[in-house]
């Protein structure tokens, strides 16, 4: 059976994105302050001003205020390219890593997690961090029984406030996650305070509380795959229902098109009926 070898790069712009809820009294200090979150991430003056108990994040650590979201990689946009050739040179496949040109090769572009300041209710504030880089961010190599063909290439990526940076990708099923290749160049920073305009509120579903399980924590999985209520933290008020996949809660309302992340602080489920 022939074994069909290939090399895939992706290049471009990229980096690291955190999202991080804040407390409402770092936030009013800051404006009261007129301290720029910015100027404080580079001033080691301003880190000794600020009291400990209203520092959104310790010492330089800027990428631990992450408590909403936390990615890292290239960015799925124009500027940033795919390229998959063949050991000996050959180019078979080449393109900007824009969706819509991803798309119109007929590959697939699947987001499995989306984080937004205005997933919160509204007057919640995040913090979020972004360190741009330029370079490769992912390589690795593909042994295929068939032809390379683009549309058995999956690209599964993150959107955090609009940046969509990629996590894996798989071809006909298998994963890849590129690490190995990553060599990048020319820092640069964007960080800012962000307050949720939005009218979403996590409101209590009608379940009666009798016919419910007692909590579990979070860093307890279900053994079932289902719905269940969770309940969150970080500044998302109230409880929800979500679906359990064994692997990621999502909304049952979405059809699991929208997955909770890292704000999830505990869950539970309906008691069995006796019959």
């Amino acid at each position: 059976m022939s074994i069909f070898k290939y090399r895939i790069w992706m290049t471009g712009y990229g980096g690291e994105v955190v999202l991080g809820h804040v407390d409402q009294k770092i936030y009013k200090y800051f404006n009261k302050k007129e301290i720029d979150i910015e100027e404080y991430v580079w001033s080691d003056e301003l880190k000794k001003i600020v009291p400990d108990s209203l520092k959104p994040f310790k010492e330089d650590f800027w990428y631990e205020c992450d408590s909403l979201a936390h990615t890292n990689g290239v960015f799925l946009s124009t500027g940033s390219f795919i390229k998959i050739e063949k050991l000996n040179g050959e180019l078979v496949f080449e393109s900007e890593l824009d969706p819509k040109e991803l798309k119109n090769a007929g590959s697939i572009v699947r987001v499995i997690y989306e984080s937004y300041a205005d997933d919160l209710p509204k007057n919640n504030v995040v913090f979020l961090g972004h360190q741009f880089e330029k370079g490769t961010f992912f390589y690795c190599e593909l042994n295929i029984k068939d032809e390379f063909d683009p549309k058995k290439l999956t690209f599964i990526a993150e959107d955090v406030e609009n940046y969509l940076t990629l996590l894996k990708i798989e071809y006909n099923g298998e994963e890849y996650d590129g690490s190995d290749g990553y060599s990048t160049m020319g820092k640069g920073f964007t960080f800012c305070f962000i307050k949720s305009e939005s009218t979403f509120d996590c409101k209590p579903h009608k379940i009666k509380s009798n016919k419910l399980t007692h909590w579990f924590s979070v860093e307890t999985n279900p053994v079932h795959h289902g719905l269940y209520e969770i309940e969150f933290s970080n500044g998302r008020m109230g409880s929800v229902l979500a679906n359990w996949n064994g692997h990621d809660w999502a909304d049952y309302e979405e059809n699991e098109k929208t997955y909770y992340k890292r704000d999830i602080s505990r869950w539970r489920g309906l008691k069995k009926q006796s019959t």
